[in-house]
């Protein structure tokens, strides 16, 4: 056992095993990159950069890749055993051990991003005549949908049926969700991940269900995964009575679904994820300023009033001046709407990033940058001794 934990080790804390994980993080950026042409960016994060194991395709051939997750693990592991246990510990490698330590602090800060960061979109429209500019206090996922279910009552508990359960229930694939807190079951089935609701005119696949004169009609995906709106079928069956409602569940649907159980009336929307933050943002004013004689954005930047109970803010947001404030991070993202004409109101969209490694980068490249100035000194001043004795002899 104690040859077997040797063995283990020496291969863990093996330069070769840091050149071929090198090696194979090349090859997942290259085939994630192009990837990303046909598919977008999204798509080809999550199958190359998220995943544990990558199905790459060449012609007609398949084969295994690990996956950059996979791989950063393998290098963690690595820089652990190599870097930090073998390591020979005295004055001369001080330097690399604090590079080391830097690489460490930006992968736990990049594995922090990965696992716990909350990013989505806050979206402001600016005062308008006598209409003021709008407030919120809540930004929504990019790519992530919920079927929210509630009675309506502000005291009432609103139950979600995240994304991660719907993702995977396209054609006639079916889950059905059970919680005493409901006088209802409901089966969510037929999810696309991109969809249009369709009258009956329209030809209809032949798996697909007719409800009212409508289908979920499943669409090509969007390369800009945000384009994306989902749609589902679900069919809510009444515990008491046995009764079985069906409707359609769709992410730009005007009105959620309602039904009557247990004396209420209960809706089903299908909306983007949503999060709170501690504090509410106005659009006061929106600045959008163009290159003269075209329609091309020179500066857009935004003026808004944070509000924290009594305490109220001004602050400026634009591009590379965001707002940071309790962990939350708010960018300038973009605007609309699109060649607007002169007058038209116009709307500011915050990229919203919650994000417990945010400056983790920013630090690690710093220690890096001194256990790496420290090493370069260190080997000069060697030698420079070693030649100062060379020409004295």
């Amino acid at each position: 056992m104690k040859k077997l934990g040797t063995i283990l080790f020496a291969f863990f804390a093996s330069y070769g095993l840091s050149v071929a994980t090198m090696f194979f993080m090349f090859l997942i950026i290259l085939f994630g990159t192009l990837y990303q042409v046909e598919h977008g960016l999204y798509a080809a994060q999550v199958k190359y950069f998220d995943s544990l194991l990558v199905m790459h395709q060449v012609g007609p051939l398949v084969f295994p890749l690990p996956g950059a997750y996979t791989l950063m693990v393998i290098l963690s592991i690595n820089l652990l055993c190599g870097g930090f246990i073998r390591i020979k510990k005295n004055k001369y490698t001080i330097g690399i051990l604090i590079t080391h330590f830097g690489i460490a602090f930006m992968m736990v800060s990049c594995a922090l991003t990965f696992h716990f960061a909350d990013r989505g979109a806050m979206r402001l429209y600016e005062p308008y005549g006598d209409q003021v500019g709008w407030t919120s206090d809540e930004f929504v996922s990019y790519m992530e949908w919920n079927i929210e279910i509630g009675d309506g009552s502000k005291t009432s508990k609103l139950h979600l049926i995240p994304d991660e359960k719907l993702f995977d229930l396209s054609g006639e694939k079916s889950r059905t969700f059970y919680t005493e807190e409901l006088p209802f079951d409901i089966t969510v089935s037929g999810y696309s991940k991109n969809a249009f609701v369709s009258p009956d005119r329209t030809v209809k696949p032949d798996n697909a269900s007719l409800i009212d004169g409508y289908f979920v009609d499943s669409m090509p995906l969007n390369q800009t995964a945000e384009q994306n709106v989902p749609g589902a079928y679900i069919s809510i069956k009444d515990k008491a009575s046995g009764e079985i409602a069906e409707g359609i569940v769709w992410g730009y649907a005007q009105y959620p679904l309602v039904i009557s159980s247990a004396g209420k009336s209960w809706y089903f929307e299908l909306s983007q994820k949503r999060w709170s933050v501690p504090f509410t943002i106005t659009l006061d004013k929106f600045i959008h300023d163009k290159h003269a004689g075209t329609g091309m954005a020179k500066n857009y930047e935004s003026v808004v009033t944070k509000t924290e109970g009594d305490s109220k803010d001004t602050i400026r947001i634009w591009m590379n001046h965001p707002l940071r404030h309790k962990g939350y991070t708010f960018f300038q993202a973009s605007f609309g709407p699109e060649n607007a004409p002169e007058g038209t109101r116009m709307f500011t969209v915050f990229s919203v990033v919650k994000n417990p490694g945010d400056q983790g980068p920013l630090y690690a490249c710093i220690i890096i940058s001194i256990g790496m100035l420290l090493h370069f000194c260190q080997k000069l001043f060697s030698y420079m001794r070693i030649e100062a004795k060379r020409r004295s002899s």
